[in-house]
């Protein structure tokens, strides 16, 4: 029972996390745009977020595809190190 309850609770925190991505990132695009001197725009921002929609999108992957690309990049890995 309680590893359902775990299992529960971490796909509603994902959800959570992914809209409140979304929601961002709907603001990003013109919603509530401000101008900005060419100087403003070279700062680095305090502390990068992370992309909550690209790990959930990453994490849709199907296991097929997966391995799939690993065996790509196992391949690839072999050839390169072969050539030297």
């Amino acid at each position: 029972m309680p590893i359902r309850f775990f299992a529960l609770s971490a796909r509603v925190m994902r959800r959570i996390l992914v809209d409140s991505a979304r929601a961002r990132g709907q603001d990003k695009r013109g919603g509530g745009a401000r101008k900005v001197t060419f100087d403003e725009a070279l700062l680095v921002p305090p502390q990068a977020q992370p992309d909550f929609v690209a790990l959930d999108e990453a994490l849709r992957v199907s296991p097929d595809t997966v391995k799939r690309d690993w065996r790509f990049a196992k391949l690839w890995l072999l050839r390169e190190l072969s050539r030297a």
